[in-house]
């Protein structure tokens, strides 16, 4: 399929994610540091 470019509305801030090409039904995309707290790594 074709590639795109989207604006996501995160609680934080508003995002563009840049879709590429081939991407599959139902594929997932993971947005780093934006995520929830870890309170074992103290990583986001």
């Amino acid at each position: 399929m074709f590639g795109a470019k989207i604006d996501i509305k995160t609680l934080y801030k508003d995002l563009k994610l840049k879709i590429p090409q081939n991407t599959k039904h139902q594929q997932r995309f993971r947005v780093k540091s934006l995520g929830a707290y870890n309170r074992k790594t103290k990583e986001i």
